[in-house]
């Protein structure tokens, strides 16, 4: 062990230091690191973004709404919302 803790200590104090940091990101799992927060939020999300990307404003609100009461702690779901509205928007001053 303290053959182990000299080798990453003094002269070679960076090297060391990044050699740390390079089997630590070998080591995590590949499945923490993918790992998605919200997955099922996620995808509504996605429904809903491209509902409104093929102008379905209706649509997209109606899932928007049922993302809001459905998981109501997605960070999201207001500024999706508010996108519905900037569209709209920009579709009335046309």
């Amino acid at each position: 062990m303290n053959n182990l803790r000299r080798h990453f200590s003094g002269q070679r104090g960076m090297s060391g230091v990044f050699l740390m940091l390079a089997l630590a990101c070998c080591l995590v799992p590949r499945t923490l690191l993918a790992a998605e927060p919200y997955p099922a939020e996620t995808r509504l999300a996605r429904e809903g973004v491209n509902a409104l990307l093929n102008v379905e404003l209706d649509r997209s609100t109606a899932i928007f709404d049922r993302l809001e009461k459905e998981y109501p702690n997605y960070p999201l779901s207001g500024f999706l919302h508010g996108a519905v509205y900037w569209v709209r928007a920009e579709i009335a001053q046309k």
